[in-house]
């Protein structure tokens, strides 16, 4: 947000589309409306067999239409993620104003309470809408100002159910750790197997984000990774990948990124033992802001994140960070056009009938 102008989400204009507005549109209207997002209008559109655009014949009994040249059947949803869906139109603009609404997300019980359908329906539904944001998502270079940073998710370790210790003995317990152990050994703390165990699905979330020029814009462009650890060698291969050679490029002061000065980047570094931010601007609280927000979807709406969706899901938040100054119209826009560019699902098409993605989606060295 541009410093002294009032914010999108206080303005008119941001409720150019709302759930109320969907909701007092027949199937018919939901249907037009749904096309009109696809292809800029409801009345030409081209064939998804023969790509004919021309005025095809609308068969209202069944909500599709039927080609002036090939004869061949189809509707707004075909080749989408969508294809061959069983709920209405107006439900699916419904559930994409409920995903587009929620600042951190919405969980499937949420959502299946928002267009009433069963908590698998609306499980489906949302990994449809991350599958093709996440197939959609901007592959071009950042430039200019890039801030980057890693951030630990899942894995988070539990307190065991009964306090085997004293107050007493954990005072004590503080203090040896404090002061080390007398005979010259430092303390370590043990873990429990339980949590031991869980340590091995925690992972990073890598987050490279371009930050605008003009004041108070904040972060426009957004690219996440998720890897095994937050190491020197990935994020050299990710700035290489994701990042112009001309950009600047800053970091906290994390060992992981000593290697981008000598592969030819302008790096500059901002110590958070010290500092939020350096007398100079140095800092990267668009990143931080993104790790918030991921968090409060962690926190508040999943409760907990595997690592076989978590690539889907820090996705999601890095498209909400990018799209946070667009209106409901234009976010609606944005995910439609990623739906219809997807094409039919792979990963959850037949979900429920056994059909899921091998495993998680994890950042690779070439």
């Amino acid at each position: 947000m541009v410093k002294g102008q009032t914010h999108i989400l206080k303005q008119a204009r941001c409720r150019d589309v709302t759930a109320w507005k969907i909701s007092n549109l027949d199937e018919s209207g939901a249907f037009f409306l749904f096309g009109k997002l696809r292809w800029g209008s409801h009345e030409t559109m081209p064939c998804f067999h023969c790509g004919t655009v021309d005025s095809h014949y609308f068969r209202p009994d069944q909500f599709r239409y039927r080609c002036r040249h090939c004869c061949e059947h189809f509707s707004p949803t075909t080749g989408t993620v969508f294809q061959d869906h069983k709920i209405p139109f107006k439900k699916i603009l419904q559930g994409c104003m409920a995903f587009i609404h929620a600042a951190n997300g919405v969980s499937a019980h949420e959502l299946a309470r928002h267009i009433d359908v069963q908590v698998k329906t609306a499980l489906v539904f949302l990994g449809k809408l991350r599958e093709a944001l996440f197939a959609s998502r901007d592959r071009r270079k950042l430039r200019g100002v890039v801030q980057i940073d890693g951030g630990y998710f899942g894995g988070r370790p539990r307190s065991r159910r009964i306090r085997k210790r004293t107050p007493q003995q954990i005072q004590q317990h503080i203090e040896e750790k404090l002061k080390g152990d007398p005979g010259g050994k430092k303390f370590r703390s043990k873990i429990n197997i339980e949590n031991l165990a869980r340590l091995k699905n925690r992972r990073v979330v890598m987050v490279l984000r371009e930050v605008s020029p003009a004041e108070g814009v904040g972060g426009v462009a957004t690219v996440i990774a998720v890897t095994k650890s937050e190491n020197a060698e990935e994020a050299l291969a990710l700035a290489l990948t994701h990042v112009e050679e001309e950009a600047l490029i800053m970091t906290d002061e994390n060992a992981a990124y000593n290697g981008l000065t000598a592969a030819g980047f302008d790096h500059r570094t901002v110590v958070h033992s010290i500092e939020f931010s350096s007398w100079d601007g140095i800092n990267d609280n668009q990143c931080e802001s993104y790790f918030a927000r991921l968090r409060r979807h962690a926190i508040g709406v999943s409760h907990r994140i595997d690592p076989k969706y978590l690539a889907d899901k820090a996705q999601e938040m890095a498209w909400r960070e990018d799209m946070r100054h667009k209106t409901e119209g234009e976010k609606l826009q944005h995910l439609i056009a990623a739906i219809a560019q997807t094409g039919m699902s792979k990963w959850w098409r037949g979900y429920h009938q056994g059909h899921h993605r091998p495993g998680e989606i994890v950042w690779l060295l070439h």
